[in-house]
């Protein structure tokens, strides 16, 4: 699902993707809170609720993990479609972007829970950009990911080098491989519309 965020970053009006545990979290809070005005308003019902209130929230329930989390090495990954499948995820947005989400998730826990690589369950965010600096059509995620995670057991902290995080070649092989897997099912199954042009290039293979 996709939801509208009026006057958003740049105050520019923002779509954002919704999992389906979001979604599903966003339904439940709907029917307890039915808000008026806002969908989360603030100290006053007409306010939208503040930056500061939101960071607050989860401060005071970690009990301090954030001060922890904090002292780890971050890094920002970008997972980006090329100019072929960026004109499939134009007609076919919820579904593309949903793909691209999934194949980048997959691909980022399974590099990283490899022995091989680092040996851990990470954790990181994604946030989707449609358009470019330029304004065209270019769809890709920004990632900020922990650089380590924890062990199997999960008894402790296993951080990766100082300056690396993953091996660049490796992450961008198995997320190509994830995405089109996906992106062939959901063609095989009828759920890709094409329009205008993009038809007669429907069966044709989109490189990554």
């Amino acid at each position: 699902m996709v939801i509208r965020v009026e006057q958003g970053k740049g105050q520019k009006d923002r779509y954002v993707m919704l999992s389906p545990k979001l979604l599903e979290i966003l339904r439940d809070y709907w029917k307890v809170r039915r808000p008026k005005e806002w969908l989360f308003p603030g100290d006053r019902a007409d306010q939208p609720i503040t930056r500061s209130a939101v960071i607050a929230g989860p401060r005071a329930m970690a009990g301090g993990s954030s001060r922890r989390a904090s002292r780890r090495q971050y890094f920002h990954v970008v997972f980006r479609l090329p100019e072929p499948i960026a004109a499939t995820a134009y007609q076919n947005k919820a579904l593309v972007y949903s793909l691209l989400f999934r194949a980048t998730a997959e691909t980022m826990r399974t590099i990283a829970a490899d022995p091989k690589h680092l040996g851990a369950e990470i954790g990181f965010f994604a946030v989707l950009h449609t358009w470019g600096q330029n304004l065209l059509h270019h769809p890709h995620l920004h990632c900020v990911v922990t650089g380590g995670g924890l062990s199997a057991d999960g008894d402790r902290w296993v951080a990766c080098k100082p300056g690396f995080f993953l091996p660049v070649r490796v992450l961008s092989s198995l997320f190509r491989r994830f995405f089109l897997e996906h992106l062939e099912k959901a063609f095989d199954a009828g759920q890709l519309k094409f329009f205008s042009e993009a038809r007669g290039r429907s069966t044709a293979t989109l490189p990554l």
